[in-house]
């Protein structure tokens, strides 16, 4: 990441949106504010057509599966991420 950010601002980048990050993921969160990052909440809203009503929903980020991977040995949990992500993401 380091890399990324010297190269950008040696090729001009003024800016470096570093994502979403739910309130939720102390880690990512400490990870982007060590970079420099300022933080900005935002709110979303769901507007379910077929309900025809504004529905909430949560983030996902506090469910069973964080337990599963927090207890897994740091290889372990490396290979099922590698495999799992691109159906989460």
């Amino acid at each position: 990441m380091w890399e990324a950010i010297k190269w950008l601002a040696h090729n001009g980048a003024k800016n470096l949106d570093l994502g979403k990050t739910s309130l939720a993921n102390d880690g990512l969160r400490r990870f982007k504010l060590n970079l420099g990052a300022l933080e900005k909440k935002i709110d979303y809203v769901k507007y379910d057509l077929r309900q025809n009503r504004f529905v909430t929903e949560t983030d996902g980020v506090s469910g069973w599966h964080n337990a599963v991977f927090r207890a897994m040995p740091v290889f372990m949990s490396r290979v099922a991420g590698g495999l799992l992500y691109r159906h989460w993401a």
